[in-house]
Parts: C-alpha cells; sequence; structure tokens
C-alpha cells in the first residue's frame, strides 16, 4: 500500500466469492489497486505530503458490498435494462424522469455482516455512456455517509449490444467479469453523519459480473464500493 499504510482494510475476500479461489484472487486485487489508488490520491493532496506517516493523518479504507440479490427496489423506466422491483412499483415514466435510476439494497461488510442499508443514484448520459452517480449508506450503528462518482458505463453497453446483435442473450463468466467503472478522479465523498461527520476522501466502485439473461432480465452481480478517508 505504499509508505503509510492505511488503517482497517479488513479481509479483502468478498463475501459471494469464498468458495472460488479464482474469483477471490481476480477482486481482491481490484480492490486492493483501487485501496492504493485513492491512498495515493490523498497523500497526492495533502499539503503536507513530505511528512513522515508517524506525523501525517492515517488514511482508513473501508469496502460495503451488496449484490443483485440484496435490493429490494429498483426504479427507472419501465424499458430499461433492469426489471423494476417490486413489480408494482411506480416507475419513471415522466419525461422529466427517462434518465433517473435509483435502487435501494441492504449493505454488508467483507465479512458478510449485515451493517445496514443505501441507495445508488443515477442520471444517465447514454450519448456518452456514462452516469452521474450518488451513493447514500445508512449504518445504524455508525451514521450515515454520502459519495458521488462518474461512471462509465461503455463496457457493460458495449457487452449488452454485442449480446443483442449476436444473439447470445444469455451469458456466463468464469472467471467473473470485473470492472471499475469509476471515472479517474470523480470519486468523492460528499459528506456524512455520526462518526463520518469529519471526513475527507474519495472513492471507486467496482463491479462484477456473473451471469447476464437478458431474456428474463436477470443479473447475478455484486457492487463493491471502496472508500479512502481522513478525518478532520
Amino acid at each position: 500500500m505504499g509508505a503509510c499504510d492505511p488503517e482497517n482494510t479488513g479481509d479483502l475476500e468478498p463475501r459471494a466469492l469464498q468458495d472460488a479461489d479464482a474469483n477471490v484472487d481476480v477482486t481482491a486485487i481490484e480492490i486492493e489497486d483501487a485501496a492504493e489508488t485513492l491512498v495515493l490520491a490523498l497523500e497526492d493532496n495533502d499539503d503536507q505530503a513530505m511528512q513522515s506517516c508517524e506525523e501525517s493523518q492515517s488514511v482508513t479504507i473501508e469496502v460495503f458490498h451488496f449484490q443483485f440479490s440484496d435490493i429490494f427496489a429498483i426504479n427507472l423506466v419501465p424499458t430499461g435494462l433492469f426489471p423494476p422491483r417490486p413489480d408494482d412499483i411506480d416507475t419513471f415514466i415522466e419525461p422529466e424522469l427517462e434518465d433517473g435510476f435509483i435502487a435501494a439494497f441492504k449493505a454488508f461488510d467483507l465479512q458478510g455482516n449485515l451493517i445496514g442499508f443505501g441507495t445508488e443514484q443515477e442520471v444517465l448520459d447514454f450519448a456518452n455512456a456514462e452516469t452521474a452517480t450518488t451513493f447514500t449508506l445508512t449504518l445504524p450503528e455508525r451514521g450515515t455517509l454520502m459519495f458521488g462518482e462518474q461512471e462509465d458505463i461503455a463496457p457493460l453497453l458495449d457487452e449488452v449490444n454485442d449480446m443483442d446483435a449476436s444473439q447470445d442473450y444469455v451469458r456466463t463468466y468464469d472467471p467473473p467479469r470485473v470492472d471499475v467503472s469509476t471515472i479517474p478522479g470523480t470519486g468523492r465523498i460528499i459528506g456524512g453523519t455520526g462518526e463520518f461527520e469529519n471526513i475527507t476522501g474519495s472513492a471507486i466502485e467496482i463491479g462484477v459480473t456473473h451471469s447476464i439473461d437478458l431474456i428474463e432480465r436477470e443479473f447475478d452481480l455484486e457492487v463493491y464500493m471502496v472508500l479512502a478517508y481522513t478525518t478532520n
């Protein structure tokens, strides 16, 4: 992790991949790379970056995680890539909301402990294959936090378009497909409450896809949110 090792890195073995060594290696490496990128960015932005590790602020790394099955509500246009959840939810049929997406999920740590709940909110820009994404997390024992990013969704759209063009409507990935969707330098912690009230830092989102079924609109995927922050 460089000269100043971050605190609270925890066990980097993802919950859903514990029984597949190759998959664990792939995802854990991505998480470690993301954490190192964030730590280096914080150190570069430190006005006292030349201080020794003992004199500078310690960096905390945290990873939050959810699977598609942990999502209890999804809202978007009825014809969107993902199916609305529940089926009778009042979807975004208004023109003012047609580029919107929101998912509400249960949040876990890397050891599989349920620690809270959150939302992922997106404004889609299909012309540039990007989204303006905001995450909120509520951790009842600790507080709340919010972070935002610009996401590159071109790899996902390219994959879906290729599946459609080739009429290969169901694909399984072994090892899983791993995509770092955060556009470099855009993931920022916006604010928080409780123990997150005075933190400053950055974030990276990693998507892990095990299968896509365009016919049934079913997805076996996971999202890892890697945060690095200091407390002011």
